[in-house]
């Protein structure tokens, strides 16, 4: 987003507000939910680890990640990866 912002020529504060009155979201959540549905569909589609599901889609610790994966989806990183397997991916 700051290389967006920076190629724009817009303050921060500038910057927000136009994408805000555009996508009709905040630059973090916008950023925040592609980072969700991406790692949604690793769980879903891959058997990757959760530990390396977690860094791909930017999080640092695996437990914020699993928080933040509850939180916004329902269920936990596992319970997810079942849902996925179970519906044959």
């Amino acid at each position: 987003m700051e290389e967006a912002r920076e190629a724009a020529g817009l303050s921060s504060y500038h910057f927000q507000r136009l994408f805000k009155a555009l996508f009709e979201e905040t630059p973090h959540s916008y950023r925040s939910r592609q980072r969700m549905q991406r790692a949604e569909r690793l769980l879903r589609e891959t058997s990757r680890p959760i530990r390396k599901v977690a860094l791909e889609c930017g999080y640092a610790s695996v437990a914020t990640f699993t928080r933040t994966v509850r939180r916004e989806m329902g269920a936990s990183p596992g319970e997810i990866r079942k849902i996925g397997q179970s519906q044959g991916r």
